[in-house]
């Protein structure tokens, strides 16, 4: 187990202000609960795209598309500047860390991998498309519905 300051969770404003996203609570950068939730970096998943997006990642990689592209960077700002902000928006990131690359595996172990990345880019599309009209709640509520679909689904 890594301290708060190796967590997802921990957020640091200042260097007198460290806060758990998910405990919604101060805490000490060197504790550590059982919360905890390790940093992604890029050599942790062949699908974490420079920091976690384990499915549109996956997606635009089987799309061809870079790791840079819009859809990844627009997805990417959205969830380091909103979700991680939020105590709700934080434990969806942490739920979506433990169940995101059990769902890539599951897509490629399928016989309808195609399928299933037709359906997330849709998804993205739409969450790119919220986010550029400052929609962010609902941005949230529609990637959790589609984790949600594909977990029920795949796992």
């Amino acid at each position: 187990m890594g301290t708060c300051r190796d967590c997802i969770s921990f957020y640091n404003e200042s260097p007198y202000h460290h806060w758990c996203l998910t405990l919604d609570t101060m805490v000490s950068p060197s504790g550590s609960c059982d919360e905890f939730i390790k940093r992604e970096t890029p050599e942790d998943a062949h699908y974490s795209s420079g920091g976690g997006c384990y499915l549109t990642g996956a997606c635009v990689d089987y799309l061809g598309k870079p790791d840079d592209c819009e859809e990844l960077t627009a997805l990417r700002n959205f969830r380091d500047g909103y979700m991680k902000k939020t105590p709700e928006g934080a434990r969806l990131v942490k739920e979506y860390y433990e169940v995101a690359p059990a769902i890539v595996k599951a897509i490629e172990a399928s016989h309808e991998t195609s399928k299933y990345y037709d359906y997330i880019y849709g998804v993205v599309k739409t969450c790119v498309e919220l986010i550029a009209e400052g929609k962010l709640q609902e941005t949230q509520k529609e990637y959790e519905n589609m984790v949600t679909h594909l977990k029920s689904e795949l796992l």
